[in-house]
Order: C-alpha cells, then structure tokens, then sequence
C-alpha cells in the first residue's frame, strides 16, 4: 500500500466504523491516525531500503 492508499483506507475504516457503529470520528482523531500510518510507511519503507544498501567501507 503506498502513501496514497493508507489515506483512503482510513477514510473507508472511518466510513464502516460510522455505519456499523453510528459514531463518526472527529477531524482531529482521522488525521492522527492518517498521521499515524504515514509514519509507519515510512519506517517501513526505511527500513526495506536499508536491507538493500550494502555496507561501505571507508
């Protein structure tokens, strides 16, 4: 899933919730966990990177 996915997946998790649940969830907390999400990507993707970069020496 990349950058663009994990919003749009948050906001589908928001929709089912407010459905199955009758609560809708404030800005504040979508963007936190839109926020959230982002962060592990990245360290994710950091992560993948570096399994990739072979070592140097100096």
């Amino acid at each position: 899933m990349d950058h663009k996915g994990i919003v749009i997946w948050v906001l589908w998790v928001e929709k089912n919730y407010a459905t199955f649940n009758e609560t809708l969830w404030s800005q504040k907390q979508v963007y936190h966990i839109i926020w959230l999400k982002l962060v592990d990507y990245g360290r994710n993707s950091w992560i993948k990177t570096q399994v990739h970069i072979k070592p140097s020496l100096f």
